[in-house]
C-alpha cells in the first residue's frame, strides 16, 4: 500500500527468514499467523473497514471517495477513516466497545499501511496483494517496509 512498490513475495510464511527480516525486521514466526491466501481483490484500507471486494487507494487507478484530497499524505487517510466513524485516539490498547486501527507512515509521513485490532486485542493486516495475517501487536510490522505506526484511531463498534 502507500507509495512504496509492492514487496515481492509469494507467501510470508514461505519467505526465508532473512528476506522477511528485510521487509518486516520485527516480525518472527511466533508473532504472526497467515489467515487467508494471497488475493488482489482488496487491500489493507478496504480490509480495515470490512470491504473484501474492492481495492481502496487514493492513486488515480483505484476507488477513492470524492472530496478527500488525493496523495499519499497521512492526513488524507485520516480523513478517509473519519468518514467511516474513526477518530484519533491515544493508543492501541484494547478498549471495550471500540474498534481500533493503527496507521503506518514512512519517514516522509506518507501513508503505507493500516492494521485493525481484533476482539481479543491482537491485530490483523492485509499485506498488499498478499495474505491477511493476524499479528500480536501493530509494532510487529514496523521498522521496515511500512515505516512505523504514526497514530491510532478508534470508532464505536456496531
Amino acid at each position: 500500500m502507500g507509495k512504496n512498490k509492492e514487496f515481492d513475495l509469494t507467501s510470508l510464511k514461505a519467505l526465508p527468514i532473512e528476506n522477511r527480516k528485510k521487509i518486516f525486521p520485527r516480525l518472527n514466526n511466533n508473532l504472526f499467523e497467515c489467515t487467508s491466501p494471497n488475493t488482489t481483490s482488496y487491500n489493507c484500507v478496504a480490509w480495515s473497514v470490512g470491504i473484501t471486494d474492492k481495492w481502496i487507494s487514493d492513486d488515480y487507478s483505484y476507488t477513492w471517495p470524492s472530496g478527500i484530497p488525493k496523495g499519499f499524505g497521512l492526513e488524507s487517510y485520516i480523513e478517509y477513516f473519519s468518514i467511516h466513524g474513526y477518530e484519533k485516539c491515544d493508543n492501541g490498547s484494547l478498549e471495550v466497545g471500540y474498534k481500533k486501527i493503527a496507521l503506518y507512515a514512512d519517514n516522509n509521513n506518507e501513508f503505507t499501511h493500516v492494521a485493525l485490532q481484533k476482539e481479543d486485542g491482537t491485530w490483523t493486516s492485509k499485506l498488499g496483494k498478499y495474505e491477511d495475517i493476524s499479528h500480536k501487536s501493530p509494532q510487529c510490522l514496523g521498522g521496515g517496509y511500512y515505516g512505523e505506526v504514526r497514530l491510532f484511531m478508534k470508532c464505536e463498534k456496531d
